[in-house]
């Protein structure tokens, strides 16, 4: 046997590597036994070695005797795991306090000693790395589950969030053992997950909890909850935004109990002067700092919606405190935001014909020096491009800029009669739709191949690209409007008109709305073009949908009086 078998090395620290025979990975959740063995040392670290085989060997015993039994694993709630975690920090934490008092340190040094033993502990419980690469020792989850081997379902709890569970327990342990070495006998607990749950440091009511961990804790629920529920990523982002905010407005060390609704209305207050898009504008600014900055500078003040928004995450944490005992009532319940809610008018709007004509008449249609980072600077080059190209269709259908930005060259399609149309769908693992209702055939605006959308098309083919603007790449959250949506919002637009905060992207769609109501299509036309929810009427379920042949008649009447393109016409 050579002499590191089963032996690894990691920054000076040997540590107990072993593959799980395959007939045990399910029951022991993972295909290698990954720990440290603390010493850096390797005749120590082979004599470790004998016991940890010695262990393991027995423990696979087990699950061959369990495997040959037919014993069938229980499964592991998370309430059951939340029992069992709490149990054994409980437990072991009463352990500690007993040998604390039973055999104090010896000395000063040998007190220093166990302060930076129980520091590194809990160092490498809070390292990514250090978990991903060899994490808990599997004595320490047997002795959680008390001896008994659980079964997980991955849709409801899953061995991933049991074993974030045991490094929760495993944290609060540490974090308690660095305080009674240091005599801190401030708070009982430091994860609110472990509040009702006594031993090392003094006990005193759930009411000292602070409202950063109660923030902590709430996102941690909603994230998982929400990845249960299968909720966007950037829908969770939005909400880890929102409650950071909230913490700083209230303030993490602020006792939960002290929330009141003295407390509520000031915040609701700060949000009513808050800056929009601070994050942008005031990066390194506190949000109080923030709004005197905005003062002075005339900034316009979050919506309506966010600041309710904002309410609703405040609300959400105290009711979760409140489930928790550290509140009894939640002061922040009801509360509605001091800005005037606009209508949907009021927060969108077309564009209006003369800014239209500029838009169209940009360097990026007339000449420009590349359609780039020189879109803006007039040159000799019309680059026909994404951005040449999705404000035009977004112009002339009404399609999200999603929609378009996705596209596949596969997606545009002919009838029988040779009216080119646009297949929008979410066939692929990289296409995504906002609704049932956004499914729908879209005939090709006249004006659209009069600049040149076919020789576009079949350029695009003839290289080979299976996208139809092939240079555009998803965003942080996976939709490819993300970016072109961002660049003509707040680069673009900006150089060609008065931006008031009504106008983006999506006003194309607002402006073709106008467009078909003018002409006054019946509302199944207005429905199967723009992709909107459809009336609740019976027929509404059956037959295929008006057929692009039929669409054309309206589509082709779609204009725009004052807006010439005829600079951008190749017939």
């Amino acid at each position: 046997m050579a002499e590191t078998y089963r032996l690894q090395q990691r920054k000076g620290i040997w540590y107990y590597y072993r593959r799980v025979p395959a007939a045990y990975v399910a029951l022991f959740g993972k295909q290698f036994v990954k720990i440290s063995l603390s010493t850096p040392y390797l005749s120590t670290a082979k004599k470790l070695r004998s016991k940890k085989d010695v262990e393991y060997d027995s423990l696979f015993d087990q699950y061959a005797e369990q495997i040959t039994a037919g014993i069938e694993a229980p499964l592991l709630s998370k309430e059951e795991a939340l029992r069992l975690v709490q149990t054994y920090v409980g437990r072991r934490d009463e352990m500690r306090a007993k040998d604390f008092e039973q055999n104090p340190p010896s000395s000063k040094a040998v007190l220093k000693s166990l302060i930076t033993e129980a520091s590194e502990r809990w160092s490498q419980l809070d390292d990514p790395e250090f978990l991903g690469g060899y994490g808990v020792d599997t004595r320490t989850l047997n002795d959680v589950t008390e001896g008994v081997g659980y079964a997980f379902d991955q849709d409801d709890f899953s061995y991933s969030q049991f074993y974030s569970l045991v490094v929760r327990g495993l944290r609060e342990l540490e974090r308690r053992q660095i305080a009674r070495l240091k005599a801190d006998y401030s708070t009982s607990s430091f994860d609110t997950l472990f509040a009702a749950i006594g031993g090392s440091v003094i006990d005193v009511q759930t009411k000292t909890m602070r409202f950063g961990d109660l923030c902590d804790t709430y996102v941690s629920e909603y994230a998982d909850d929400a990845a249960h529920r299968g909720i966007a990523k950037k829908r969770i982002d939005k909400v880890r935004a929102s409650v950071n905010l909230v913490k700083e407005a209230l303030g993490q060390a602020t006792l939960v109990s002290d929330i009141d609704y003295k407390a509520c209305q000031g915040f609701r207050k700060l949000l009513s002067a808050l800056p929009a898009n601070k994050g942008k504008i005031y990066p390194h600014l506190s949000l109080r700092e923030s709004v005197a900055q905005a003062e002075v500078d005339g900034r316009s003040v979050i919506s309506h919606t966010t600041q309710k928004f904002h309410l609703q995450t405040l609300t959400s944490a105290l009711k979760l405190g409140q489930k928790l005992g550290a509140v009894a009532h939640v002061a922040s319940d009801g509360l509605q935001p001091m800005a005037v809610q606009l209508t949907a008018s009021e927060k969108r709007r077309p564009f209006t014909s003369a800014e239209l004509t500029s838009i169209f008449n940009a360097p990026l249609y007339t000449g420009c020096v590349d359609d780039e980072k020189n879109y803006a600077k007039p040159g000799t080059k019309v680059i026909r491009r994404a951005r040449f190209w999705v404000p035009l269709i977004c112009l002339f259908t009404g399609m999200r800029a999603n929609e378009i930005c996705q596209l596949k060259t596969s997606d545009l399609k002919s009838t029988d009669n040779g009216i080119l149309f646009f297949d929008v769908n979410d066939d692929g693992s990289d296409k995504k739709l906002k609704t049932k209702t956004s499914r729908r055939r879209f005939p090709v605006h006249p004006e659209l191949i009069r600049i040149g959308f076919v020789e576009y098309l079949t350029k695009i083919k003839a290289a080979g690209s299976d996208d139809v603007f092939p240079e555009v790449l998803p965003g942080k959250y996976g939709y490819k409007s993300q970016k072109v949506a961002d660049w003509f919002t707040d680069g673009f637009l900006p150089k060609v008109i008065e931006k008031d905060g009504r106008v983006g992207l999506h006003s194309f769609r607002h402006n073709f709305r106008d467009a078909l109501r003018d002409m006054e299509a019946p509302d199944s036309v207005l429905q199967q073009l723009g992709g909107w929810a459809a009336s609740k009427g019976t027929s509404d379920n059956y037959g295929a949908g008006v057929k692009p042949g039929h669409l054309m008649k309206y589509v082709e009447r779609v204009e725009y009086p004052g807006l010439d393109l005829s600079h951008l016409h190749l017939h």
